[in-house]
Order: C-alpha cells, then structure tokens, then sequence
C-alpha cells in the first residue's frame, strides 16, 4: 500500500512540474507574438508609421527525485522574454519604406571595442613572431635581428 501511495505522489509531483513548465511557455509565447514584433500602426497626416522590434523568448526547467536518506523531490522553472527595437515602416503615398533606428549605446561599445581588438590583435602577432624567430635563430645562422626580436644576454 506505501508503494502505491509513493508512487500516486511522484506522478502527482510529475504532472505538477509538466503542469507548470506548460504553463510558463503558454505565457512567454504568448508575449511573444508577432503583436510584439510589429507594434501597433500610428497614423499622423497621411502616414502610418508601424514600429519594428527584435523579440526573443527562451524558457528552461529541471526536475529532480532520489532517495538518499529520504525521499527527495523538486523541480524548477524560468524564462524570459526580450524585446529591441529595430526601426519602424513609413507607409504613405501608396509606398512603404523600412527605416532602421541606430541605437547610439550599442555604436559606442562598437567604436570602442574595434580599436582594442585590433591591439590585441597586434600585440599577439608580435609575441608569436618572437617565438617563430627565436625558434628559427637556433636552426639557422643569422645576422643581427632587428630590436624586437633580439634576446637579452645576462
């Protein structure tokens, strides 16, 4: 009979977690329509602007069971939902037009970010060459090596 009980309580468990994972998608995905995507339609002197964004969603569980010393059960869930603008359509005059919006933020961290790696990217060019020509200068007997390259005596 405690058999039947435990495992009545695991399905019961079981279908509460799926219950609830099911759940959380059902409300992320609803968010998460194309409504979201594409904003509603604002109209001022002939023309109709329709708002743009990039919309992403994600969810995640995990669940658990076990017996160690006593029965162990658990379960989690979680997600999300993110949205960006893009730009927005001007519809007028029988034509329409994509307009993409330049976040300022995101060009910033571009403009900053292009500089450094070019940085890292020479400093690590120069740092394998010196070990490429130190390597190469015990197989071959060369001249005088420009400063970079020279090694240091004691």
């Amino acid at each position: 009979m405690a058999d039947k009980l435990e495992d009545a309580e695991k399905e019961a468990r079981a279908d509460a977690a799926e219950n609830g994972l099911t759940r959380l998608a059902e409300r992320l995905g609803a968010n998460a329509a194309a409504s979201a995507v594409f904003g509603a339609p604002v109209e001022r002197d002939g023309v109709t602007v329709i708002p743009v964004a990039r919309v992403r969603w994600g969810f995640g569980g995990g669940g658990g069971g076990g017996r160690k010393d006593k029965d162990q059960d658990g379960w989690g869930g979680g997600g999300g939902v993110q949205a960006a603008p893009l730009g927005f359509i001007e519809v007028k005059d029988g034509g329409a037009q994509y307009r993409r919006v330049h976040d300022p933020l995101r060009l910033a961290i571009a403009a900053l970010l292009l500089p450094l790696s070019f940085a890292v990217a020479a400093i690590l060019m120069m740092v394998t060459l010196t070990f490429v020509a130190r390597s190469l200068r015990g197989l071959f007997n060369f001249p005088q090596l420009p400063w970079p390259f020279r090694r240091r005596r004691a």
